[in-house]
């Protein structure tokens, strides 16, 4: 039996097996990870399909998070806040002066948080900047409307200011604060983050393919060819879906791991509580998705039933980490090949459904 995989399904998750290993293969995925947990004992962790052609997938290998990787950035935020260190209704501008123009002003964190400050068009920055002349770019940008009035999300503009925020307060390089204060805290020793030709903790290469996309014929292509420029916070972290999952899996036990308390119950309640209500976003097809701090806390967006108390994040068509802090029950997913599906009723939506249906009662 590989290391960290469970034993062969058998029992009230073989349909949602079922489905996962059905998409992986010719004509869809190369490879899918996936990982359940209940009030914190896994209950399903398990590798399908191929890392590179002709590579087998384990789940130790490191999948590029995409977007889903900014859970990170709130931990991190949420351990300042405890420490007194900041507040989440302070203005950006207070803290990176050269921010407070264009009429972002009035921009807090909580705006950035929420995905309440729409800019004009431009306001992500291009391709291949370094993070300096990134940062430049997104403080010289306008916004469109007072901040809090429109939603858009923002894949990493809004993120690199986050990060520029921890710095400040913090006088550390944020990446150090993400390793020493979240990774390492929560025991994440393969996770890592694609600074350059490399990643952080070893500097091995970022394999080429290791993203790659189904096109309508079915041929299977590179989606991204990795730059050897820094990549921006928010999109850069690497790692297996067991640890993927692991800091939702703090937040669902109230910000406690392995004994260890790494966050208040008052900062858990604060960045978990939906903020944003009733605004139609616009960069996903004008759907009205509720977000807390950091965290979409919209149940249908995940695959999850209606009503359920929930928070997590998507990245990209391939990656997914929701915890239902109810339940206590937490589902990862990462795939390494991005497939064209229809909007709420991919992949891994319908795993995320399959798996409520299934532990129902338990």
């Amino acid at each position: 039996m590989p290391k960290g995989k469970l034993a062969a399904m058998t029992g009230p998750l073989d349909g949602a097996r079922a489905r996962v290993a059905a998409a992986v293969g010719p004509g869809g995925r190369l490879g899918v990870q996936v990982y359940v947990s209940l009030r914190g004992r896994p209950v399903w962790h398990e590798a399908f399909g191929e890392f590179l052609a002709d590579e087998p997938l384990t789940v130790e290998h490191r999948m590029p998070w995409m977007c889903a990787g900014k859970p990170l950035t709130v931990i991190a935020l949420a351990r300042l806040f405890d420490r007194g260190r900041l507040v989440t209704g302070m203005r950006v501008g207070d803290v990176i002066p050269e921010f407070a123009t264009g009429g972002k002003q009035d921009v807090t964190l909580d705006h950035l948080l929420t995905h309440t400050v729409v800019y004009e068009s431009g306001g992500e920055p291009p391709w291949g900047l370094d993070r300096a002349a990134a940062l430049r770019h997104v403080c010289r940008a306008t916004i469109a409307a007072p901040p809090g009035e429109r939603a858009a999300y923002e894949a990493m503009s809004s993120w690199l200011v986050l990060s520029e925020v921890i710095q400040r307060v913090t006088g550390r390089d944020y990446h150090d604060v993400i390793r020493e204060d979240v990774l390492d805290e929560l025991g994440m020793s393969r996770t890592v983050a694609f600074l350059g030709p490399g990643f952080d903790r070893d500097d091995v290469p970022v394999p080429e393919g290791a993203l790659s996309e189904r096109t309508a014929e079915g041929e299977l292509r590179t989606q991204i060819s990795f730059p050897d420029e820094e990549r921006w916070p928010g999109t850069e972290m690497w790692g297996p879906v067991a640890e993927l999952a692991r800091p939702l899996e703090a937040i669902a036990a109230g910000g406690v791991w392995n004994g260890t308390r790494l966050l208040s119950e008052q900062a858990v309640e604060h960045f978990c509580a939906p903020l944003r209500v009733g605004l139609a976003d616009e960069y996903f097809q004008g759907l009205d998705l509720s977000w807390s701090r950091g965290f979409c806390t919209e149940p249908g967006w995940f695959g999850a039933p209606s009503g359920a108390r929930i928070v997590g994040h998507t990245g990209y068509v391939t990656v997914l980490s929701v915890a239902d802090l109810d339940r206590g029950l937490v589902i990862a997913f990462v795939a390494n090949t991005t497939v064209r599906e229809p909007l709420l009723r991919g992949l891994a939506n319908l795993l995320v459904t399959d798996v409520y249906q299934a532990l129902a009662g338990q």
